[in-house]
């Protein structure tokens, strides 16, 4: 199966790199939005410029035996 139907519409992501460690037994798949906007949670009011950059870490069910970190 390939990865890029597991994961959500590739319309607001895109994969910058991904590797399997079979070691470990972990995914992990690092992703960049694309969205040139997005609303605020609050007001819903599309946002008009960047008001902060940072790395998040999210981790989901595993696929068979392998951990998923994106």
């Amino acid at each position: 199966m390939e990865l890029l139907q597991l994961l959500p519409d590739s319309e607001h992501i895109q994969i910058q790199t991904y590797e399997l460690d079979r070691v470990q037994k972990q995914v992990q798949i690092n992703l960049c939005s694309t969205q040139a906007s997005a609303p605020c949670p609050i007001c819903q009011q599309e946002a008009i410029r960047v008001h902060s950059r940072y790395e998040r870490t999210i981790g989901d069910l595993p696929w068979e035996d392998y951990r998923v970190v994106m």
